[in-house]
């Protein structure tokens, strides 16, 4: 809520000089900014106080982000958890600040259409479904921001279909009978892994696969012979 720096202000039309102004709120700001760290709460409220009533006598605007930095009731300096409370209340969506909201924003809707004719965008008005309370220690206060919106319909709808379109684009891959041109490569592995994964389970019921004996050459074998026919003619003699 609190914002540091200088404040970039709009022109100013008025008797006195806008860089004078200017300088004016940027020094009661930076001096409200150091008292209320140094825990000087009195004095930063005097500053902001003394900021708010030199803007209104200037007709200056002040940022968003400082006016949301300080009460609408006492001008004090709001900080969560040291000047303030902050809290977030859930709300229906026929509850009393919707309901004010809708119609504001209705209203707004109307005007816009009216001074920008047939160019303006449609823009569905969504309903709250919590708020932001900021409760100011000094006065008790209590200021009702904006919080999270009610999902719209259309967005759900829009949600879902692209969720199953998603679905279908993955279920549905690159056919060969629709474009055999496409991916050769992907398709001719996506068979092998196919045949593959198919041969696992038959492997592991039939019994190991023997050693094929090597088939021996013509001297090979020529010599295999004649040692069989060496040793059977050798008888064994033990220690006649």
């Amino acid at each position: 809520m609190c914002s540091s720096g200088d404040l970039h202000l709009p022109l100013i039309t008025d008797t006195l000089s806008s860089k004078a102004v200017e300088k004016r709120l940027n020094y009661l700001w930076k001096s409200a900014q150091h008292y209320i760290f140094a825990k000087s709460y009195v004095i930063a409220n005097q500053f902001t106080d003394s900021m708010i009533r030199v803007a209104r006598d200037a007709k200056a605007v002040l940022p968003s982000n400082v006016l949301t930095s300080i009460c609408e009731c006492c001008n004090a300096f709001l900080i969560p958890s040291l000047t303030c409370d902050v809290c977030v209340k859930s709300i229906s969506k026929t509850s009393n600040y919707n309901e004010k909201r809708y119609r504001k924003l209705q209203k707004e809707k109307k005007l816009l259409a009216l001074v920008a004719g047939n160019r303006n965008e449609k823009k569905t008005v969504t309903r709250l479904r919590n708020v932001l309370c900021v409760t100011c220690h000094r006065c008790r206060y209590v200021r009702i921001e904006d919080g999270a919106a009610f999902p719209s319909l259309k967005s759900k709808i829009k949600a879902k279909i692209s969720q199953a379109a998603g679905t279908s684009q993955l279920r549905s891959g690159p056919s060969q009978k629709d474009d055999p041109h496409r991916f050769p490569e992907e398709i001719k592995l996506k068979k092998r892994t196919a045949s593959r994964q198919t041969d696992l389970p038959r492997k592991l019921l039939d019994n190991p696969r023997r050693k094929k004996k090597k088939k021996l050459t013509a001297n090979e074998a020529a010599a295999k012979s004649e040692l069989d026919a060496f040793l059977k003619t050798v008888h064994p003699s033990f220690g006649t």
